[in-house]
């Protein structure tokens, strides 16, 4: 029996992309979504309501300044723990699929024991746009650099039967078992040699020049607002690169839902 596939998020200010976000993840298998909203000013819970009364997404109030997101994730493992599901703990700028073109439950089935699995990011830049319109995101930016040092963090897939308690570092948890990435190979902190042929989150971690500026001007919720100091060395970093189109295998069916 296949075990269940969640999500666990923390988000401010991201209606723009929530649909997108949303029904990309539920294409490659997850059944369901517990977002935490952090604060947010736009019209999230209109965008947001469809989905609660289907029963794909939960949506919690976190109103609680920064550093806030490992509170976030403690809560939510509180609450679900010794439930056999897979929870995947990642942000709304970041794409979680197989590149094998199995769905993610599948792709986890073959493990019949709780664990943890870390999975390497795959940053990808601006791709020379300057401004938001309205095509998908995995549509609009299609080149990362060949070689970038973000691409060594992971973000976690855990099964919640087992103990599990928030460290430090949101990318990385102690739990019963180990953590591996999808070689095999353990893993003791948020970073790990980049491999994403089995697993991959694509890290859209600046979208266009001027979205990269209203995201960095919303603060983040892993750091607190005096010591989020903003440069462009790392939307300069990603600003090149090669053309990757791996993900664009569910564009068609992302854009039918999204029509």
């Amino acid at each position: 029996m296949t075990v269940p596939l969640v999500i666990c998020a923390i988000f401010k200010n991201e209606a723009l992309y929530f649909k997108e976000w949303i029904e990309f993840h539920c294409i490659v298998g997850f059944e369901h979504l517990f977002l935490y909203n952090n604060q947010s000013s736009d019209n999230y819970l209109e965008v947001l309501q469809p989905y609660i009364d289907k029963q794909i997404v939960t949506l919690v109030e976190w109103d609680f300044p920064s550093p806030c997101q490992l509170s976030c994730y403690q809560h939510f493992i509180d609450k679900n723990n010794q439930k056999k599901v897979w929870c995947a703990f990642i942000d709304l700028d970041e794409a979680l699929f197989s590149p094998t073109n199995m769905p993610l439950p599948d792709m986890l089935n073959f493990i019949d024991q709780p664990g943890a699995i870390g999975i390497n990011w795959k940053c990808f830049g601006s791709s020379g746009l300057e401004e938001y319109d309205s095509r998908p995101v995995i549509e609009r930016f299609t080149y990362h650099p060949l070689e970038f040092y973000g691409d060594k963090h992971i973000k976690s897939i855990i099964r919640l039967d087992q103990p599990v308690i928030v460290g430090g570092d949101p990318h990385f948890f102690q739990t019963t078992s180990s953590t591996v990435n999808e070689n095999g190979v353990f893993i003791t902190s948020a970073t790990s040699d980049p491999s994403s042929n089995i697993f991959r989150i694509n890290h859209y971690l600046t979208k266009s020049k001027n979205e990269y500026i209203e995201k960095r001007n919303r603060g983040r919720a892993d750091i607190p607002k005096e010591d989020d100091k903003f440069d462009w060395s790392v939307f300069n970093a990603l600003n090149c690169g090669v053309e990757d189109l791996a993900i664009q295998k569910f564009l068609p069916e992302l854009k039918r839902r999204l029509a």
